[in-house]
């Protein structure tokens, strides 16, 4: 079976962190837990330094499933501190969270002292990262139809949740603009549409290529 056409494919692009949480914030976050929870901050010292490394590793994105496992465990990380820690816009917590696009460099870089820019970004790349390991796919035989089909679907519903739920439109930023963010939506559900037909069309199951 030679599968389908290796058409390319257009795909969101990364975006990309500059580098790891600044040094203030295992101290902000130490300072807040003493503070406000009474509580010993050496007893969390390795769970922040977890979400720091986890943070670190994010200036490496690569497409694949390695990315997406870190990428998944920051966000839900993130989503923790959001509820025990107040680190959104004019909060007590004031941490940078800085990001730029494929095409920038370092000085173009947007920065927001605010952890709901640095969940939209994560899970712009939780969408963007699926998008690619789909595109990638060898598509020569049906499990890779397959897996195309299923890193496709689950492509577009970040894009739909940054769209929707998650009001990244106030960052200015043009991948989060609710039109282009409609464009990746569709076309990600388009593709994996075209593999879903051929997935279960009689042509998959001969040498013929749609």
């Amino acid at each position: 079976m030679e599968g389908m056409p290796r058409v390319p494919m257009l795909t969101p692009d990364l975006k990309f962190c500059l580098a790891s949480l600044p040094t203030n914030f295992s101290s902000q976050i130490k300072e807040y837990i003493l503070l406000h929870y009474q509580d010993d901050p050496i007893k969390y010292e390795s769970a922040i330094g977890e979400i720091e490394n986890m943070r670190s590793k994010l200036s490496r994105l690569l497409p694949d499933l390695e990315t997406l496992s870190i990428l998944k465990r920051y966000y839900a990380q993130l989503c923790l501190m959001k509820n025990r820690f107040p680190m959104e816009k004019g909060d007590t917590i004031n941490v940078a969270f800085s990001w730029m696009d494929k095409n920038s460099d370092a000085s173009n870089a947007v920065v927001f002292e605010d952890i709901n820019y640095e969940l939209a970004c994560i899970m712009y790349n939780i969408g963007a990262v699926h998008a690619a390991i789909a595109a990638n796919e060898t598509r020569t035989n049906l499990d890779s139809i397959k897996n195309a089909f299923t890193h496709f679907q689950c492509a577009a519903y970040p894009f739909e949740q940054i769209r929707d739920s998650m009001n990244a439109v106030k960052y200015s930023a043009v991948d989060f603009d609710p039109s282009i963010l409609t464009f990746y939506i569709t076309i990600l559900l388009v593709f994996s549409f075209v593999f879903t037909f051929f997935f279960f069309s009689p042509l998959s199951s001969n040498d013929t290529i749609i």
